[in-house]
C-alpha cells in the first residue's frame, strides 16, 4: 500500500514556472518553461520538459497570480518519472514529472508563497462550502 511520506500537505494548482538546472553552483542552461501541479511551502510537483534525475538541483521562478514578481526557489529533485503526454493537437512528447523539495528561498519569497497558498486554500474551502 502506498504511504505518503510528505510532511506538508500540497495544494493542487495550475502555475507556470521557469526553471534552470543548477550544477556545482553554476547555472548550466537557460530558463525553460515548466508547469506546477501542486505546491506547499516546502516543495512542489512539477512537469518539466527535459530529463531530470533524483538529486539534481534546480532554480525555479514561479509565476504566482498573487505576486507581480516571480517567486524564486532553489530545490532538489527527490523523485522523478518520465511520462508521455499528448498535446491539444494530438502531438506526443516525453516529459518528466518530478517532486522537488525546496532547499532555499528568501524570506520575502517565502512570504509571497505562503500568501498564495493561503489564498488558494481559502478559495478551495469556499468552493467546497458552495457545493453543499
Amino acid at each position: 500500500m502506498y504511504q505518503d511520506r510528505r510532511k506538508f500537505h500540497r495544494i493542487p494548482v495550475h502555475v507556470i514556472s521557469h526553471y534552470k538546472k543548477e550544477e556545482y553552483d553554476q547555472l548550466i542552461e537557460d530558463f525553460s518553461y515548466s508547469f506546477i501541479k501542486d505546491i506547499s511551502c516546502h516543495g512542489m510537483r512539477a512537469i518539466i520538459p527535459v530529463d531530470i534525475k533524483r538529486g539534481e538541483r534546480i532554480i525555479s521562478a514561479l509565476d504566482l497570480p498573487t505576486s507581480c514578481i516571480p517567486v524564486l526557489v532553489h530545490g532538489e529533485v527527490v523523485w522523478a518519472a518520465r511520462m508521455m503526454v499528448t498535446g491539444d493537437k494530438g502531438n506526443k512528447s516525453v516529459v518528466t514529472e518530478a517532486g522537488v523539495k525546496f532547499v532555499h528561498l528568501s524570506e520575502i519569497d517565502a512570504n509571497k508563497l505562503e500568501k498564495f497558498i493561503t489564498v488558494i486554500s481559502e478559495e478551495m474551502c469556499e468552493h467546497a462550502h458552495a457545493g453543499r
